[in-house]
């Protein structure tokens, strides 16, 4: 795990971070899928951003932002306050808290809709270690370079294209800056795999 102030970012620096996606350069395939009057329960919204474009696109229909994280959903409050969309509410919780299967929505956390038991990972509140990113790799067959999200804001300006980096220093990459890693990741037993789009947890399952 690196630990040097200026190499790991700070959690108060993810809503930073976040902000700057959007559902066209981070999730193509779930905005091909919404429309009208749709309800969706984001999971694990962080700072709000994909989830207010999310409810300006369905609207009228109602998005609920979830988080576990209270400074998230701060920052999320703070883009979009209450009211400003009438079909938006922020909450504070966890689904695998959740008794029974969330209902009235139409999309919902993947790996919930196929009722998998699962331990979900913040890697924005609990960074992920060096080994154990090389370790999800091994298991997953990828090189480093092949799990970059490379329409992220921060690849651009790190101009990781542009440079000549070994599998280590992408990795270190990764660990510096969690947007840079593809997700979500599912891990069972000595198997792992990149679950986009989500047909592919049926690999694993």
């Amino acid at each position: 795990m690196l630990t040097r102030p200026d190499r790991s970012p700070a959690p108060g620096e993810a809503p930073g971070i976040l902000v700057a996606r959007t559902l066209a350069n981070s999730h193509p395939d779930l905005l091909a899928l919404l429309r009208p009057g749709l309800d969706v329960l984001d999971v694990g919204c962080g700072p709000g951003a994909l989830t207010i474009e999310t409810a300006r696109r369905v609207l009228p229909g109602r998005v609920v932002g979830l988080d576990i994280s209270g400074e998230m959903l701060a920052a999320a409050k703070r883009a979009s306050p209450p009211g400003a969309l009438p079909n938006l509410a922020f909450r504070e919780g966890d689904l695998r808290e959740v008794k029974g299967e969330p209902v009235g929505f139409d999309h919902r956390a993947q790996l919930r809709v196929v009722e998998v038991d699962f331990d979900a990972v913040n890697y924005y509140v609990d960074p992920i270690p060096k080994a154990r990113l090389k370790e999800l790799l091994r298991k997953m067959g990828m090189s480093p370079r092949d799990l970059l999200r490379t329409k992220e804001p921060i690849y651009k300006t790190l101009k990781i294209a542009d440079s000549d980096l070994t599998d280590d220093e992408i990795v270190d990459l990764m660990v510096s800056y969690p947007d840079l890693i593809q997700r979500p990741i599912v891990e069972k037993g000595s198997r792992a795999i990149l679950a986009r789009p989500a047909e592919r947890l049926k690999e694993i399952l």
